[in-house]
């Protein structure tokens, strides 16, 4: 927590003792963390850059929308082999005519409840954060308006009327509420799925 209690990201396996009043530290040290999470530049050249964080967030959401952990293979349709999550989904995004298609890429758990529009916007959001290319790269300010899109058309279809954004509250939080309860809350069936709604606060 900083002076103004706004929590900050730590990896305490990387935090090192210092002297207090040295407010700055430079340390060079190998690439450290879940590779299949990080980007593939900062694997190369060991310098991370905000990008960077896009990327790791494409990860997260390719892995809330689909159920399926990032580091394990897993087939993807009836004859497909297995394939990591990341490859699978900037195949189908590349390209509509693979033979996965992005059906194959819901998790079953929100399949009967999610309008597949918004799936799609959602995990198109996602290929967009994990391109190769750093400069083709969304800022987060970007991904949370096109989010916010996704949540509207998901909406929509339950006739709850798009979320309006205003200064004082976060657009989705109502309509997330509101949303969580018509499907039943906990009697969606699965416990997990309780989580994955979490996604929408953003």
């Amino acid at each position: 927590m900083d002076e103004n209690l706004e929590a900050k990201i730590c990896d305490f396996g990387l935090s090192k003792f210092g002297a207090r009043n040295q407010e700055d530290t430079q340390i060079h040290t190998r690439v450290a963390g879940t590779r299949s999470n990080m980007d593939s530049v900062y694997n190369e050249r060991s310098r991370l850059t905000k990008e960077s964080d896009v990327y790791s967030f494409g990860v997260v959401m390719f892995e809330m929308s689909s159920g399926t952990l990032v580091y394990r293979e897993k087939c993807f349709g009836d004859d497909a082999k297995p394939q990591y999550l990341i490859d699978v989904g900037r195949s189908v995004y590349d390209d509509y005519k693979k033979a996965v298609g992005p059906h194959k890429l819901i998790d079953p758990y929100i399949k009967d409840h999610a309008d597949m529009n918004s799936f799609h916007t959602f995990n198109k959001i996602a290929h967009k954060c994990v391109n190769l290319k750093l400069e083709q790269r969304p800022t987060m300010e970007r991904v949370i308006r096109m989010i916010e899109q996704a949540l509207t058309i998901q909406l929509t279809k339950l006739h709850m009327g798009p979320s309006v954004r205003n200064h004082d509250e976060s657009p989705t939080i109502r309509s997330l509420d509101n949303f969580y309860n018509s499907t039943g809350g906990n009697k969606l069936g699965n416990p997990k799925l309780q989580s994955r709604n979490i996604y929408w606060r953003l």
